[in-house]
């Protein structure tokens, strides 16, 4: 089989390796398996296969057999919290709909402790056995980040350490080759997910290479099928950031409802209201609701910052970053405006970044401008209550 793997650059040159040591990572996607020695998860590792060698790009990938015995208890209640069986019992009280969301928060509550406890056990608490290796091997490396590489999809010594689906390699593997390219910049590693290898099988490959202009005919292909794969991205952004947009402007004191944190507060803020009522006098309790409104409008303020900057900012960062990815391919020569499904997706994924950036942009003026009007709201409270109680 011969994958065509991109590394993500922004810049017309060769991918040169950054790194020789990536973290071993899962690979079975938190499922057991079981051979004559007991019950196991497979793990990978990715190494260059000649890391002292400058121009050498081969890449070993190592198969780990993990037994250790507390990620297997982890494992089995993870897998049994997704069982038909229990889906089907959450279901049986189906009538009562408080008793159902209960539970099912419950259920993802004790889901994600498990996928936390999982995730940040240390290496060295492992039981790792090397069980298989696979040898990628670069035929062809390009300057606009293409790297491409044929491997042997037969199967190990005992099938169950295969990690190969169809002779096509998990996602996760692609992900971590990545890393020893390709730095993270104004993206999560998350969102590169998006973006799958282009198989072909080795005689194909050969067939597609043998002809005149055959190492062209490649990375069109290649930059046809990763233009694919952005405008997927391009489209899902368009219409989360949409949705947002709509949210903000139509109905933004649903915000302050569904937040757990203004919730928590409304509560906290009442019980004192309740509180001063008995205990205090007038005057007293005047200036103290006068003081939790305040403290009310502070909290929204504090909402409408977090929205503003921590989220909007981000995802502008983000749609910006995954813009300047794209051009790498959306510039290159290979890049032909004759090939009607490269021009498609070309204008697709203008069309959509501009989109995405202009509905992050008139979200992000809604909420200055409740941020401003909030900061007014403080302002007269404390003015109401300096005047009121300075005489």
């Amino acid at each position: 089989m011969v994958c065509i793997l991109w590394i993500p650059t922004y810049k017309h040159q060769k991918p040169t390796r950054r790194t020789n040591i990536v973290p071993k990572f899962r690979i079975s996607d938190c499922q057991i398996i079981e051979d004559e020695e007991g019950y196991f998860e497979l793990w990978g590792e990715v190494k260059p296969a000649h890391p002292n060698r400058l121009g050498n790009n081969d890449i070993d990938i190592y198969i780990y057999k993990n037994t250790t015995r507390f990620v297997i208890f982890l494992l089995r209640v993870l897998n049994w919290l997704q069982t038909k069986e229990l889906l089907n019992k959450t279901r049986c009280v189906d009538d009562n709909k408080v008793i159902l969301s209960i539970t099912s928060w419950i259920v993802n509550k004790i889901r994600s402790i498990l996928i936390f406890l999982l995730d940040n056990i240390p290496l060295s608490a492992a039981k790792l056995t090397k069980v298989h290796i696979i040898r990628l091997r670069c035929i062809e490396i390009s300057d606009n980040g293409m790297m491409c590489f044929s491997y042997d999809c037969g199967y190990p010594k005992k099938r169950i350490y295969n990690i190969l689906n169809d002779g096509k390699l998990p996602e996760c593997i692609y992900h971590n080759i990545k890393v020893l390219y390709h730095k993270h910049q104004f993206h999560d590693k998350e969102q590169d997910a998006s973006l799958q290898p282009l198989y072909l099988e080795k005689r194909k490959f050969e067939d597609i290479r043998n002809k005149k202009d055959g190492r062209k005919q490649v990375l069109k292909k290649a930059i046809e099928h990763y233009l694919y794969c952005f405008n997927s991205v391009f489209n899902t952004n368009t219409t989360l950031y949409e949705n947002f947009h709509q949210k903000i402007n139509t109905n933004y004191i649903s915000i302050y409802i569904r937040s757990k944190r203004m919730l928590f507060i409304v509560v906290i803020l009442h019980v004192l209201l309740i509180c001063a009522y008995f205990c205090f006098s007038n005057d007293t309790l005047k200036l103290l609701m006068f003081i939790l409104v305040a403290i009310y409008f502070c909290f929204i303020l504090w909402e409408w910052k977090t929205i503003s900057c921590k989220y909007i900012i981000t995802k502008m960062l983000q749609i910006e970053g995954q813009y300047r990815y794209a051009q790498a391919l959306i510039h290159s020569r290979y890049n032909s405006s004759k090939n009607n499904n490269c021009r498609k997706r070309t204008y697709n994924i203008r069309s959509n970044y501009c989109l995405s950036k202009a509905f992050l942009e008139t979200t992000k003026k809604r909420t200055d401008a409740h941020i401003v009007l909030i900061s007014i709201w403080i302002t007269i409270v404390a003015a109401i209550v300096s005047i009121k109680y300075s005489n």
